[in-house]
C-alpha cells in the first residue's frame, strides 16, 4: 500500500475514523483491471471547500486498491475552487507515491484555475475524457501497452 494522503476533513462527522475505513462515496467509477483499462472516477459539479475532502478520498481510495492509471473526469464540473486544484494536487502527490499515473479530463472551467495556479505545468490535463483515455493506453503510459 502507497503513502497514505488525505485531504483535510473539515466538519465531518465521520472524522474520527480513519479515511480508508470510510464506504467510498456513490460517485460512478468505471473501468478497472478486470476491465483491463484505466479507472475513470467522475467528480462533482462543484468542487470546493465542502466537497474536495470526498472528490480526494474518492481519489485516493482507487490508487490505494493498486489501480495504474486512473483518470478523474471532471468534464461536468462547473465550479472548482483553489481547494479544488489543492486536492487533485494532492491526488497527483499520492498517484506518483503509488506508482500510478493520475491523468485529468477537466472542464474550462477547472482548466482555467489549473492554469492561474499553474498546476496545468505539473499535472496531465487533457479537454476531454476521450482524449485523456486515448493518453493512457499510449505505448508507455501505465495503462498501455508498453
Amino acid at each position: 500500500m502507497c503513502d497514505a494522503w488525505l485531504p483535510p476533513a473539515r466538519n465531518d462527522p465521520a472524522r474520527d475514523e480513519p479515511a480508508r475505513d470510510r464506504p467510498p462515496s456513490d460517485r460512478p467509477v468505471r473501468g478497472g483491471p478486470a476491465h483491463d483499462e484505466p479507472v475513470t472516477v467522475q467528480l462533482p459539479a462543484e468542487i470546493d471547500l465542502a466537497s474536495s475532502p470526498g472528490a480526494g478520498i474518492d481519489l485516493a481510495a482507487v490508487l490505494w486498491a493498486g489501480t495504474p492509471v486512473v483518470i478523474a473526469d471532471l468534464t461536468g464540473t462547473t465550479f472548482c475552487d483553489a481547494t479544488g486544484a489543492a486536492m487533485l494536487a494532492g491526488a497527483h502527490r499520492e498517484a506518483a507515491a503509488c506508482d500510478a499515473e493520475l491523468l485529468i479530463a477537466a472542464s474550462p472551467a477547472v482548466r482555467r484555475i489549473l492554469a492561474l495556479t499553474r498546476l496545468d505545468e505539473e499535472l496531465a490535463v487533457y479537454p476531454t475524457l476521450a482524449a485523456a483515455r486515448t493518453a493512457a493506453l499510449r505505448p508507455g503510459s501505465k495503462g498501455g501497452n508498453a
